[in-house]
């Protein structure tokens, strides 16, 4: 996994140069909208690839074989995907060096990107706590327990047993999140189209010196809105 990722950065450091036409004109975030669209459809091949991967892919006769196609099939999906999210983050910083008032340069775009990766850990680190949430299992050889507890856990193990899962949620939050991207992305389509649309003006801060008095001699604030 070292190495695919390794070998994916080789494809960062070009994809800057192929996709700048798209992102330095007064509309990159036309490149986002269209790439968030096919990274939602993308969740498919994912789901698909983990699905078949146990049984079907690296296992032979009950043993465990990795052949050499799995390691391209998963080079490919995980290259594109980078591809894709890489694409989606130079857009939005094309974007956000378009909006940022050039008098405060790159501490208004630091803002931007900070807010924007704030939006991108909660969800990764929720998205990753639901999974449990989501996955049903059931001990081996009694269909009572659970196993929804580190006791059931234990007593399944300890009579020889095993927790079984019948429901995985990895495959249900991939289905609900897919489903919820898709909506966001027909509300928030025309809205996002219409942002980089705004006079450049509208996006500068505005602050106003204020003179106050202290002690007699006369102190300026500066007031942002």
């Amino acid at each position: 996994m070292m190495i695919i990722h390794t070998s994916i950065c080789v494809g960062k450091i070009i994809l800057p140069l192929v996709i700048g036409k798209y992102t330095s004109g007064p509309t990159p975030m036309n490149l986002y909208i269209k790439v968030i669209l096919i990274k939602l459809f993308w969740n498919i091949a994912f789901i698909i690839l983990i699905y078949y991967t146990p049984a079907a892919l690296i296992k032979k006769n009950g043993t465990v074989n990795i052949p050499m196609y799995y390691y391209v099939i998963l080079v490919i999906i995980l290259s594109i995907q980078e591809i894709l999210n890489y694409s989606v983050f130079v857009a939005l910083l094309a974007f956000y060096s378009k909006i940022s008032d050039p008098r405060f340069g790159g501490t208004y775009m630091t803002l931007l990107n900070t807010l924007s990766n704030l939006g991108s850990a909660w969800s990764t680190f929720t998205a990753l706590e639901i999974v449990d949430l989501l996955t049903f299992k059931e001990c081996s050889f009694d269909s009572k327990n659970n196993c929804s507890t580190l006791d059931l856990q234990n007593t399944c193990i300890t009579n020889g047993g095993d927790c079984v899962v019948t429901i995985n949620g990895y495959y249900i939050e991939m289905t609900l999140c897919t489903i919820f991207g898709i909506l966001w992305y027909s509300i928030f389509k025309n809205i996002l189209k219409n942002l980089q649309t705004k006079c450049p003006s509208q996006w500068l801060v505005n602050y106003a010196k204020q003179p106050i008095t202290n002690n007699g001699k006369n102190v300026f604030t500066i007031t942002v809105t």
